[in-house]
């Protein structure tokens, strides 16, 4: 990477102590929404990484339960088949009861001094976890019991979440980016690779998947548009700055934040982008999330933006207390985002207004969960917390 994107990944080398990620070195189902009360798979919720969930959570939340991890949590949390899943820095894998909090398994038992961290967010696929570590590896571990099943090599760190389709052959095939700047296409079966696609620089955040093609950003400030087949690439669009966080595409328009404060829609069909919002001269780290016509984006501006996804016009910001890493999520037509400032927000998706917070007192920079009918929150201190809808009077802090 030269020029002006090597200075701009040794600003975000930087920045890392205070980051999820950054550009430092060291035919498938497109799904929109979630059904009410369903499993929430991969940290965006879809493979298509839209960050929306059909349900209902209220004007307010009451926290159910708490779970202490013992280690700082970078790695979102997902949920399936009643199991929360998410990493610790101190290198295990947790698997938490969804109704009470309680521990499953983790993986391994004891942790090790030098382990590589779980800043990854995991995805669950036909009863596998799979997760990736600084060290570059992939592991995939039955879901039930934590048991290891086969780890897959990369050559630098992956701190992206795997995305999963059907191959030709009628096979299960995961995607994964790793800082060894390639896309890597694997046999969710049994480990082996199955291509390679090379990008520019460092691949951060998890490809979206849609219309049969594995579309992601990368630090070289490129969006790569990748088919699934083989690994060739099909095109890629120039956003002039690293891409840190994942995208989100939804009917061919690829909506993404870069690090220079621009939220970006390109249309995939015609190669071109198609509005740039710039009201932001911070940077993005979070996902976007998209819903009724707007697209929501949290920034180190302390800023949740909603723009309009025809016109890339603002329809209203919300003001948090500190950077807004965390990508939002959406549960009907409700928002829920967390802060480095501590909190948890609940905003009315119509106009952005603040309905409840609840003060965790630690910097919430993973990405919130939503099943089972509760909302899942991890913070930077080691807690894991779950939320159900309260109604007036809720649990507000």
């Amino acid at each position: 990477m030269a020029g002006k994107f090597s200075t701009v990944a040794l600003t975000v080398m930087m920045m890392a102590a205070l980051a999820i990620t950054s550009c430092d070195r060291t035919d498938v189902p497109q799904m929109s929404t979630r059904p009410a009360g369903s499993d929430w798979t991969i940290h965006r919720g879809d493979r298509a990484l839209i960050g929306r969930a059909d349900g209902r959570v209220g004007d307010a939340l009451r926290l159910v339960w708490r779970y202490a991890v013992g280690a700082e949590v970078m790695s979102s949390p997902v949920a399936a088949d009643g199991l929360v899943y998410f990493g610790d820095v101190a290198g295990q894998v947790h698997a938490v009861r969804l109704d009470d909090g309680s521990r499953a398994w983790i993986h391994p038992p004891k942790p090790s001094a030098d382990a590589p961290r779980f800043n990854a967010p995991p995805l669950v696929h036909d009863g596998t976890v799979y997760i990736g570590d600084t060290d570059g590896r992939l592991i995939a571990l039955d879901a039930a019991t934590g048991q290891r099943r086969w780890v897959y090599p990369t050559a630098d760190k992956i701190v992206g979440s795997a995305n999963a389709f059907v191959g030709p052959d009628g096979k299960p095939r995961l995607v994964v980016g790793s800082h060894d700047e390639y896309l890597h296409c694997i046999d969710a079966t049994n480990g082996r690779r199955l291509w390679r696609s090379r990008s520019g620089s460092f691949i951060n955040a998890t490809a979206a998947i849609a219309d049969g093609r594995a579309v992601y950003g990368g630090c070289d400030g490129m969006i790569w548009v990748v088919d699934l087949d083989d690994g060739s690439a099909v095109n890629k669009i120039e956003v002039g700055e690293p891409i840190i966080a994942a995208v989100a595409v939804d009917d061919g328009v690829a909506y993404v934040g870069n690090h220079a404060g621009a939220f970006i829609a390109a249309d995939l069909k015609s190669n071109h982008i198609k509005w740039q919002y710039t009201q932001s001269r911070e940077s993005y780290h979070g996902a976007p999330v998209l819903a009724d016509g707007l697209a929501l984006i949290g920034g180190r501006d302390k800023r949740v933006h909603a723009v309009h996804t025809d016109s890339g016009q603002s329809a209203w910001t919300f003001a948090a207390r500190d950077s807004v890493d965390s990508s939002p999520l959406i549960v009907g037509d409700r928002v829920v985002v967390g802060s480095d400032d501590g909190r948890v927000y609940l905003l009315r998706l119509s106009d952005g207004a603040a309905l409840w917070n609840y003060e965790i007192g630690s910097p919430i920079r993973t990405d919130p969960a939503y099943a089972g009918g509760m909302v899942i929150v991890a913070s930077e201190d080691g807690t894991v917390m779950a939320f159900a809808p309260a109604g007036e009077g809720g649990d507000a802090r």
